[in-house]
């Protein structure tokens, strides 16, 4: 606990739990690299409301176990299968691939602990998991992941570092360091079209095997058609494109994770949970360049969502904190984000709804934020704290868009450069239907170098000039306000417009109970 945190609860305990679990995560996490020490500066400062005038604290105490023991159903320790004694070297130079390959291959059939010791750096092509398979990683241990192309499957659906598909009963834990390196694929540091962003290297030789070249790197570690995982205490660091992906997967626990992605690499998402169903995010460190966490359901038949629960973590991201879509294609249900903070993000909250699945039944509740603008031609999103938008990815035709129906933002602090955006189908107010806001609070005020007055509605329609309004909303219906302080900062900007900003030919059943407004 820092001396600041320690005070604080001395003073008001109720009113630091939020401090003291950031003060328990980023003391975590500020070891694995020195990138996580800026987060950890600006999230302790938000978490004891410096940033945030009036901030929000949860109300239930918690606790952050670093070492979760046996989970689900780990064998005992005495059963370990050491990777040296396969033939790996672990001198990052060598490849390990089939050595790391056979240890996994016996501890699947005799049953025991695979175990990457400490001091080593084992370099590796796929590595893939088998079922009742537990994995440790030791502290001090790292597993690096191939820049070869030849190292990897043929399908680029199978391109992680570590695959665990079409398992039960595995698990990774142990401290140590998953690392992508996600450098070795920058091809240029200073293109010419982007002042915040690498131009990457692309694997898309093969149209068949991957046509779009911005999706043609590995992830770093694929849960596919998998259930009963758990990854505890781990240090998953420069991905080269998805860090985590949990893809038609159910019962997954997610524990204590610290997740560093380079700031300037594009499609580093943190972690993106894909068709799939009882997840539970607790206690991580996520800071990224693309989204922190990602719910979404993505290709063709794809499962619903049901059952996520996003909890204690702490998040940085220059695109979304924690975002709903854009990729859409199935039903989402029964999520809860709660107990998070957000720091120094591109955009906070955000359901990005595009492909015409309906999302019911999310709740945000005890979320303290700092979201701020970035380079415009480098990132999505323009520093909203609640971004809330379900319209078509492709506008030809006569494109399917689903219903955003029971949003809940209860318990919210933010200070921004933007406010809240609501935004539906032209001319269907009934696709979004029912958003409540209790007890939220935004402060909006010029924290950046970067200019605002735009709205991105990106993907479907592109950045829009637009006055910066503390509420806007259209084409949305029976939205409830009920004890929402809505503030300007102290400098006036030339683009900031009215405080709510709502069209009563497209908004439908408005209800504003307690409601504060300041003037610019």
């Amino acid at each position: 606990m820092t001396p600041r945190a320690a005070a604080c609860a001395a003073r008001l305990p109720r009113a630091c739990l939020l401090a003291l679990l950031l003060s328990t995560l980023l003391a975590r996490c500020e070891h694995r690299s020195p990138q996580f020490r800026s987060l950890a500066a600006t999230a302790a400062a938000l978490s004891e409301g410096s940033l945030i005038p009036g901030a929000v604290r949860p109300s239930g105490a918690f606790g952050v176990s670093k070492r979760l023991g046996a989970i689900n159903g780990a064998p005992a320790r005495d059963s370990e299968w050491d990777v040296r004694d396969f033939g790996a070297v672990g001198d990052g130079r060598a490849y390990d691939t089939a050595a790391l390959q056979e240890a996994v291959d016996v501890a699947a059939g005799l049953g025991g602990v695979v175990v990457f010791p400490a001091g080593y750096r084992f370099l590796t092509g796929t590595l893939f998991l088998r079922s009742g398979v537990s994995v440790r990683v030791e502290r001090g241990a790292t597993i690096l992941g191939s820049a070869r192309r030849e190292d990897y499957p043929d399908s680029r659906d199978r391109w992680y570092v570590i695959l665990a598909e079409n398992v039960t009963g595995v698990t990774i834990s142990g401290g140590g360091e998953i690392n992508g390196q996600a450098r070795a694929f920058v091809a240029d540091r200073h293109p010419p079209q982007f002042a915040d962003k690498y131009a990457m290297v692309s694997w898309n030789q093969d149209p068949s095997v991957c046509a779009d070249p911005v999706q043609c790197r590995p992830r770093l570690l694929g849960l596919v058609n998998a259930t009963r995982v758990t990854l505890a205490d781990l240090f998953l660091n420069q991905p080269a494109y998805w860090c985590l992906h949990v893809y038609r997967s159910a019962d997954v626990a997610i524990r204590g994770l610290d997740i560093f992605g380079d700031p300037h690499i594009p499609n580093n998402d943190g972690i993106d949970i894909d068709g799939s169903k009882r997840v539970e995010v607790s206690d991580c460190t996520i800071s990224t360049a693309d989204d922190g966490v990602c719910v979404k359901t993505s290709g063709k038949a794809a499962p619903t969502v049901d059952g996520v629960l996003v909890q204690r973590c702490a998040i940085r991201s220059k695109s979304c904190a924690v975002k709903f879509g854009s990729e859409s294609t199935a039903d989402m249900a029964n999520v809860v984000v709660r107990d998070v903070v957000v720091a120094d993000s591109n955009r906070g909250l955000g359901l990005q709804i595009r492909d015409g699945a309906s999302v019911a039944n999310v709740t945000f509740r005890n979320v303290s934020m700092v979201t701020r603008l970035f380079d415009p031609a480098s990132w999505w999103g323009r520093a909203e704290p609640i971004y809330v938008t379900n319209r078509p990815r492709d506008w030809e035709g006569t494109p399917k868009v689903g219903f955003l129906r029971n949003v809940t933002f209860q318990d919210i602090s933010a200070t921004s450069e933007a406010g809240i955006v609501i935004a539906g189908r032209p001319g269907d107010a009934s696709k979004i239907d029912g958003l409540t806001f209790a007890n939220v609070s935004v402060r909006v005020e010029r924290l950046s170098p970067w200019p605002g007055g735009q709205f991105d509605f990106r993907p479907g329609v592109e950045v829009v000039n637009h006055s910066i309004p503390l509420l806007y909303g259209e084409h949305a219906s029976n939205l409830v306000f009920n004890h929402v302080s809505l503030e300007w900062g102290p400098v006036a900007q030339p683009y900031w417009g009215p405080g709510i900003q709502m069209f009563n030919r497209t908004v439908h059943n408005v209800r504003f109970v307690d409601v504060s407004l300041s003037e610019p």
